[in-house]
C-alpha cells in the first residue's frame, strides 16, 4: 500500500462532504480499484441483471450515480486511534481486505491506497468520526469517472447527505456516459484479441477520443514495456500490435534513446 502527496478533504463553501486520497504515479496506483470496490459492495457498472439481489438490492436495470457506488458492506470498515512510537497521535479511518496496515505516519494528513484497501490517518477526529460515521450508516460513496469533482485525484469518497446536488447529478451523468462507453468496449472486444496475440498489458482502457463520443481509443500500459510503447491507441493501432508491427512497438532507435 503506497502513500500518496496531494490528498486532501473535500470541502466547498466551508461544507466539508468527503475526502480525496490523491495519487502517486506507481505500480498500486495504476491498477485501479476493482477489487477494492467489489469487497465494499460497489455494484459494477455493467452488471445490469445479477442472479440475486445485491446487498438486497435487486437490479433490472443499470443504476448510475452515488447510489451504485455507496459503501455497502460495512464488515470491513477501519476506524479508531493510532499511537505512534513517538508519542503522537492519529485518527484513522480505511478500509481494508487483506493483512496488516501499516502504521507509521508523520503528517497531519496522510493517505496510503492500493487495489483492495486504503487508510487516512488525521488529526482532525471531526472529520475522521464523520466519514466513519457515514460509512457505516451507507451515506459514503465513491465518486464515478474522472470528470467529477476535477482537482481532486485517487480515491474520492463523498458523505451522500452532504454532497451538493450538481455534484450528484454529475456522478448519474457522468456514470450514464461510461456505460455507454463500457458497452461498446465489450462489443468490440479489444482486450480478448490482444490476449489471445499475446500481447500482455497492464491496463488497456478504453476513452472517448473526442466531445462527440462517437470514437473510442485505449490508454494502454504493455508489460514489456522495454519494447513496447505506452500510452492512448486507436483500434487500428491495437490489432497491428497483435500482428508484431505498427506505432506501439518501440524501434531500435526508441529504445537506445529512452533507456
Amino acid at each position: 500500500m503506497k502513500k500518496t502527496y496531494n490528498g486532501k478533504w473535500i470541502i466547498e463553501s466551508d461544507n466539508f462532504f468527503g475526502v480525496s486520497t490523491g495519487y502517486d504515479p506507481c505500480a498500486e496506483h495504476e491498477c485501479g480499484i476493482k477489487s477494492l470496490q467489489s469487497s465494499a459492495g460497489i455494484i459494477r457498472l455493467t452488471d445490469i441483471k445479477p442472479k440475486k439481489s445485491w446487498f438486497g438490492l435487486k437490479k433490472t436495470e443499470p443504476i448510475f450515480g452515488l447510489e451504485r457506488t455507496t459503501i455497502k458492506n460495512i464488515t470491513k470498515i477501519v476506524h479508531g486511534f493510532a499511537e505512534m512510537e513517538d508519542g503522537s497521535g492519529y485518527h484513522i479511518f480505511g478500509y481494508n481486505t487483506k493483512g496488516r496496515i501499516p502504521m507509521n505516519f508523520k503528517k497531519d494528513f496522510e493517505a496510503h491506497w492500493d487495489d483492495e484497501r486504503f487508510i487516512i490517518a488525521s488529526k482532525d477526529k471531526e472529520k475522521i468520526n464523520e466519514l466513519a460515521k457515514a460509512a457505516y450508516s451507507q451515506d459514503l460513496a465513491f465518486t464515478t469517472g474522472g470528470n467529477v469533482l476535477e482537482g481532486y485525484s485517487g480515491i474520492r469518497l463523498v458523505i451522500k447527505s452532504k454532497t451538493p446536488q450538481y455534484i450528484i447529478d454529475e456522478c448519474k451523468k457522468d456514470d450514464a456516459v461510461q456505460y455507454e462507453l463500457k458497452k461498446l468496449d465489450k462489443k468490440i472486444g479489444v482486450q480478448s484479441k490482444l490476449r489471445k496475440a499475446g500481447c500482455g498489458f497492464y491496463t488497456c482502457t478504453p476513452r472517448w477520443k473526442d466531445y462527440d463520443k462517437k470514437e473510442i481509443h485505449w490508454w494502454l500500459n504493455p508489460r514489456d514495456q522495454k519494447n513496447n510503447d505506452y500510452g492512448f491507441f486507436t483500434y487500428d493501432e491495437l490489432i497491428e500490435w497483435t500482428k508484431g508491427k505498427g506505432s506501439i512497438i518501440l524501434n531500435k532507435d526508441d529504445k537506445e534513446t529512452i533507456f
